[in-house]
């Protein structure tokens, strides 16, 4: 197999079942993929396991496969709805555990008092942010642990637009404990 075979050779043989075609797509384009994955998830491990559910899902579906745009772009867009989807996954247990959490709280009253605390001095921080869209973009950041990218979907506007929003946020919320640790 030619690894300079055009994309519409490849994918008609990798529908004929081609193991050399389908070694020549994952080579072209298994980088590629890893670094979609890996700007989603922040974590190699899960990077490469998305690659490998990218390609195993590519083989899997090889004789129905309709791709209309390029093959890139088809297997860019499927690792960003994987990793999307495993960030969805890890939200649901994240929320189990913090209801789990939550309901020990009724035995640990201490524990109780410092997460109503902890909640207090973190709201108190974001009350300094003056801009409604870094107050959201801060919150959907760290609270809820979206990337920029996915941050700024939310917000209707940039990934890079939500990292300065974010980076503006936390200077706010620096100065004021600064100047609040400078006041003891």
């Amino acid at each position: 197999m030619d690894f300079n075979d055009s994309e519409k050779e490849l994918l008609g043989l990798l529908k004929s079942d081609s193991t050399a075609a389908f070694d020549a797509i994952f080579q072209r384009h298994k980088q590629k993929v890893y670094l979609m994955a890996l700007a989603t998830l922040h974590d190699s491990n899960d990077a490469q396991d998305i690659v490998q559910d990218v390609f195993l899902m590519l083989w899997n579906k090889r004789r129905d496969l309709d791709i209309s745009a390029s093959l890139k772009s088809y297997l860019i867009t499927a690792a960003k709805n994987k990793s999307l989807d495993l960030i969805k996954r890890r939200g649901h247990h994240k929320k189990y555990t913090d209801q789990i959490a939550h309901q020990s709280e009724a035995y640990a009253p201490v524990s109780r008092f410092d997460a109503e605390e902890t909640k207090r001095k973190v709201n108190l921080a974001l009350s300094q942010v003056t801009s409604n869209t870094g107050r959201e973009a801060i919150s959907l950041y760290y609270l809820e642990e979206l990337s920029h990218q996915q941050t700024g979907q939310q917000l209707g506007i940039s990934g890079l637009s939500s990292k300065s929003y974010v980076f503006k946020a936390i200077r706010q919320i620096r100065k004021y404990f600064q100047e609040k640790e400078g006041n003891r």
